[in-house]
């Protein structure tokens, strides 16, 4: 089954159980071994308002967007139940996977009028230089325009924890310091150039 498809069922199933995941959720082992990390990085930070969170998600949008039409056109049951269709998301991943050692931040665009998805990825495109790390082609319903590792596997594996947390902590901060007002402004600027045709 296509990646897509499950992650449709998996939203489906998560709206219809959520007390029930979230139970399990809360009692589970830690698996995400960043998750704690992660978790933190959001607080202290002005101007980012956090969206809903997953077990190695941490999701947040810049305050600049949170009125903005453009990017609140999801539905409710199709991702996360603000209704945001552009989020950032911090994503960890637990230790049985080979990606155990990395955490990135990426851009994302979900579900959304067809019109609005397209205007947004075509305009991130191009901009390659800021929108790094732009996954082609643009899928049915997500896509990521943008990507950074805050720990790369490479990295990782050779470290003690210690440093992965110093190392996660450092690429955060030149994120928010260097990449995000860029993205946040870059975002604005596509939102006002949508054509009418995409509103």
């Amino acid at each position: 089954m296509p990646d897509e498809q499950l992650r449709e069922l998996a939203v489906q199933l998560y709206e219809r159980h959520k007390e029930a995941f979230d139970f399990v959720f809360e009692c589970r082992p830690e698996l995400a071994g960043f998750a704690d990390v992660t978790r933190s990085l959001l607080d202290g930070i002005p101007g980012l308002v956090a969206d809903r969170h997953g077990a190695n998600i941490v999701r947040f949008v810049p305050k600049a967007w949170v009125e903005l039409e453009t990017f609140n056109r999801c539905p409710e049951s199709a991702w996360t139940r603000t209704g945001r269709s552009l989020l950032f998301e911090i994503k960890t991943y637990n230790t049985a996977s080979p990606y155990a050692d990395r955490v990135n931040v990426t851009l994302v665009s979900g579900p959304a009028p067809e019109a609005v998805r397209t205007h947004i990825y075509t305009a991130a495109a191009q901009l390659p230089r800021l929108f790094k790390g732009l996954v082609k082609p643009m899928g049915k319903q997500f896509a990521t325009i943008y990507n950074r590792d805050l720990l790369p596997v490479s990295a990782g594996r050779n470290m003690e924890r210690e440093e992965r947390v110093a190392t996660i902590n450092s690429n955060w901060a030149d994120f928010v310091e260097v990449d995000l007002p860029k993205l946040t402004d870059a975002v604005l600027e596509i939102a006002s150039s949508q054509p009418a045709s995409a509103q």
